[in-house]
Parts: structure tokens; sequence; C-alpha cells
């Protein structure tokens, strides 16, 4: 049996209280009868990790992930990774070039003016540049 821990919408923000981040002893501490009779264990961090996208939130966000996959690792399923998915606040819009108007606005009337050169999914990409960065190093870390 699989059992599998879902965490999302934390919001982490550079420079305020971020409550959630003090928490991986305990998250894996309530967890730990109702993952018990599994024989492996995956962390989803499903989406808005990060308030708005920013290397910072991040950097903060990782430190918590690391100390809650430590945790998980100390449980009897054997814990075998963790998965990200990102969420519209893990985007960094500041990044987004002359796509966030639409992306707020409606996409509808912009979408006919994007020549198919592949500038929407390279702007696209570029929102979510942080989270990508991240992810590959939480990876590396499990």
């Amino acid at each position: 049996m699989l059992a599998i821990l879902q965490l999302g919408d934390i919001h982490v923000r550079d420079g305020r209280a971020n409550p959630a981040l003090e928490r991986a002893q305990l998250i894996a501490a309530a967890v730990r009868t109702l993952v018990a009779p599994a024989s492996e264990l995956y962390l989803i961090l499903a989406g808005d990790i990060a308030f708005s996208g920013k290397n910072a939130e991040y950097k903060l966000a990782e430190v918590f992930v690391r100390g809650l996959q430590q945790e998980l690792k100390k449980l009897s399923p054997q814990y075998r990774g963790t998965a990200t998915i990102p969420g519209n606040h893990d985007c960094n819009f500041d990044e987004g070039g002359d796509l966030r108007e639409p992306t707020v606005a409606g996409v509808a009337a912009k979408l006919a003016t994007i020549e198919p050169d592949g500038k929407a999914a390279a702007e696209s990409v570029r929102n979510i540049q942080p989270i990508l960065q991240h992810t590959r190093l939480l990876q590396r870390i499990t």
C-alpha cells in the first residue's frame, strides 16, 4: 500500500511570518499512525508553495521541505520522494513579459496576436523558472 502526504497552499512569503515552515516535525508526527500500514510514502507539494514565485520564497520553502523530508525518512513506510506541482502563486509574473495582462484580464483577445514562434511558451516557462529550479534541487535531495 502507498501513502501520499499532500501539502499545498503554503504561500511562503519572504519577510513575513510563515508558521507552516516551523512545523515539519509536527506534520510528520500527525501522519505517523496514518501512514504506518503503508510500505511506501510519497510527499506531494500541490501548488502555491510560494506566494509570488520569487526565488527568496523558494529558498525559505526549501529549508522546510528538506526538514520535512528528513522527518518522513524516520517513519515506518519507506519515504520514496517528493513531487511538486506548480500552482498559480508559483508563477513569478514580474518575469512574465507581455503575457501577464492577458493571463489576468482574458487570454482569448491576446492569443490571436501572438506569433507562432514559441514566444508565448517561452514567456510562460519564464514565469515558473524559480519553482523549476528549486524542484530540481529537491529531487536531487531525495
